[in-house]
């Protein structure tokens, strides 16, 4: 019988499972404060062929001066044919949005040249079938007022890819509800207890389901994900952030988490994302772009940023430990837009990992995360 236990002692937590056997409360998680990369001892993994011996100093600089000189260039060229007599204030805003869109434009088509360069001699590594996993990952999906159908359907379609990969003994599935409305909230958990026969019904140690609200909903999506870690982070190694409409391969997933036992420097893992079934022009625009051009672009990304890369909010794997310690965001003194709590969340957190000396990196894989 599935049951929905709301837990006062823990501030209002609400699981739909078997209790959350084996998650750990808040008064046994460990303490992560004094963890930082460089304590870790182990060196950043460095691709050490092609282009990618240059030191990653370099690659920026010569990243942004080629564009500022490309744009220098094309503004020298093409100026005197647009522009003439004294300019007016209208035509100077004019003129400086132009050049820096075309500053833009150049500094994009270098790192797509980059790419295109950098992607046969990018580091490529091989996953056996037989590679042990001893770590625990949660498969955690932040909420607010969604297409409960489309969520549900999303959860099904990656939980069985989970299973047939072999990885259900390792993870668990945590679906984080902010939503307030009573019916939303009665069809989400309608849609859970009917998605509960796939996690053979909470009864094992893993591979379960669990619905989490939170009484108090401040902070938006990082205070969501705050909460799932105050009250189960300890139990995890890692975690794998997806959106309401994320959808990912078992097999993906599998090389996210061997990828992170090999690199335990790494604190954000973030995947390529695929777009798929765009229904509007638009969309289909956007689906026919990425699956020809994201993958040589990122390439190049990955190439200018480093172990310094972006996080991107989700379809990422994390390390728990580090996220805990350096990534919980500030409040800023002030009013909004430049004071108040943090908006864009995922960018900030990764430079906080990045300033404490952990990696940040974009795994270059190009299939199984949608």
């Amino acid at each position: 019988m599935v049951r929905e236990d709301l837990d006062h002692a823990n501030h209002g937590l609400l699981t739909v499972g078997d209790e959350a056997n084996g998650v750990r409360h808040p008064s046994s998680l460990p303490s992560f404060a004094s963890v930082t990369g460089a304590e870790v001892g182990l060196s950043r993994s460095v691709t050490s062929a092609g282009i990618w011996r240059i030191p990653l100093r370099w690659r920026r600089r010569l990243v942004l001066v080629g564009s500022i000189a490309m744009t220098a260039l094309a503004g020298g060229l093409f100026a005197p044919g647009f522009f003439w007599g004294k300019a007016d204030w209208v035509v100077a805003v004019g003129g400086a949005l132009l050049a820096g869109l075309c500053l833009f434009g150049h500094f994009a088509w270098l790192l797509w040249m980059i790419g295109f360069i950098a992607w046969k001699s990018r580091s490529r590594e091989v996953y056996s079938p037989d590679e042990a996993i001893n770590t625990r990952t949660a498969i955690i999906m932040p909420i607010y007022h969604e297409d409960v159908d489309r969520v549900a359907a999303g959860i099904r379609q990656t939980w069985l890819s989970v299973r047939n990969a072999g990885l259900a003994a390792h993870c668990d599935y945590f679906v984080l509800s902010d939503s307030v409305d009573p019916e939303i909230q009665r069809t989400e958990g309608e849609a859970m207890h009917g998605l509960l026969p796939l996690f053979a019904a909470n009864q094992k140690e893993s591979g379960r389901l669990f619905l989490v609200r939170r009484a108090d909903h401040q902070n938006y999506k990082a205070g969501n994900i705050a909460n799932f870690l105050r009250h189960h982070g300890g139990a995890y190694d890692f975690m794998l952030v997806l959106d309401a409409d994320s959808v990912m391969l078992g097999r993906r997933i599998r090389q996210l988490i061997l990828k992170m036992q090999r690199h335990p420097r790494t604190a954000i893992l973030q995947s390529l994302m695929s777009v798929y079934r765009g229904t509007t022009p638009f969309g289909q625009l956007m689906q026919y772009s990425v699956s020809r051009l994201a993958a040589i672009f990122n390439c190049g990304f990955a190439w200018f940023l480093g172990t310094e890369a972006l996080y991107w909010g989700h379809n990422a794997m994390i390390r728990v430990q580090p996220f805990m310690a350096h990534a919980q965001l500030p409040i800023f003194p002030g009013k909004p837009p430049f004071g108040g709590r943090v908006l864009s969340q995922d960018v900030h957190e990764a430079a906080l990992l990045g300033r404490a000396g952990w990696d940040v990196e974009l795994d270059l894989n190009e299939s199984g995360s949608f």
